[in-house]
Order: structure tokens, then sequence, then C-alpha cells
């Protein structure tokens, strides 16, 4: 067994690792300290409960999936950093399966308040590159962007489109980008 200098990133690692190998089915406390080479106490250092272990390892997927390259967002084009995370999607369900649906169970259980908040800081994140690439894409009409729909809320309705696909598990990026023509092309 490893001395329990375990950090909380190499626990979230262990633990998105065996998700992706076994299923979110035999993520446990115990396994994942065996994983870990850790006591099931250290973990429990870090993670209360169990919930708590799956939020932040759900929290740490969706930040894994719309991670994006280094220097996409500088290249300011909206349509590009969509397709890139259609095809990131696409790829952390098959790694992930099911970690939308569990996402959704979370939000819904008992200790939702908690869940939901991991989730809203990481869904803020995305929001804000929406945002900032709205704003700086040279292809977006600015003078579309004016009175009550202006760049947060186009970021808001891009965003409500990429987390329906991710619930609805459809990656064809066929409608967000044919919606962001329409709406700031």
């Amino acid at each position: 067994m490893k001395p329990a200098a375990t950090s909380r990133e190499e626990i979230l690692n262990a633990s998105r690792k065996l998700v992706s190998s076994k299923g979110w089915n035999d993520l446990s406390i115990r396994s994942l300290a065996a994983e870990c080479e850790v006591s099931i106490g250290c973990l429990y250092n870090y993670f209360p409960s169990k919930n708590e272990l799956l939020s932040a390892t759900v929290t740490t997927i969706w930040r894994e999936i719309f991670h994006l390259p280094p220097g996409m967002t500088e290249q300011s084009d909206l349509k590009a950093v969509l397709r890139q995370w259609y095809a990131q999607m696409a790829e952390g369900s098959k790694k992930y399966p099911g970690f939308a649906a569990l996402h959704s169970a979370l939000i819904a259980g008992e200790e939702r308040k908690e869940s939901a908040e991991l989730m809203k800081r990481a869904w803020a994140q995305i929001i804000r590159t929406i945002k900032k690439l709205v704003e700086t894409d040279p292809g977006v009409k600015q003078e579309r962007l004016q009175g009550a729909f202006g760049a947060e809320q186009a970021a808001q309705v891009l965003f409500s489109i990429l987390l329906s696909s991710v619930i609805r598990e459809d990656y064809d990026s066929s409608l967000i980008l044919q919606t962001t023509d329409q709406l700031l092309f």
C-alpha cells in the first residue's frame, strides 16, 4: 500500500480509469482504494461519500470532454470549436458510457445541491468559452448581437444545444452548426 500522499487529482484519474475500463457499477470506494493502492480511510479524507466521489468524477469527465487542444480558442473559430467538441463528446461517450445519465441521476439524488453546483461550475466554463468565441470570431456578424440577444445569450443557446446532444447521445454537429449559421453568421 502506498503512503497516504495520493492527491485528489490522482484519485479522480484512477476513478475515471476504473469507469472507462469496468463501468460505473464497478466504481466503489473499495475498488478505487485498491486501484490507488491506498486505504479506504484515505479516500474518505477526500470524498466523504460515494455520491461526492461520483459527482467529482462526472465533473472531471465534463472537463475532459470539453477541454480544447492548446491554441484552439485563440484561433477564434466558433464553428471549428463546436465541431471539435462534438467529436470529443462522441469519444467521451465511448470512453465513459452512461456518464450523462449518471450526471442526471446525481442532480436528482439526495445530495443534488452539491452535485448541481459542481456541474454549474463546469458548465459555466464552457459557456464562457462559447461567449468569448462569439465575441472574437471574425465571421460572426456582431450586428446580430444587439438588444436582448447578446453574446451571453448566444452562448447560452449554443450550450443548451450541446447539453441536449450529450443527454440524447446525439453527436451529429449539423444541428448546432446550422443554428450557429442562422443566428450569428
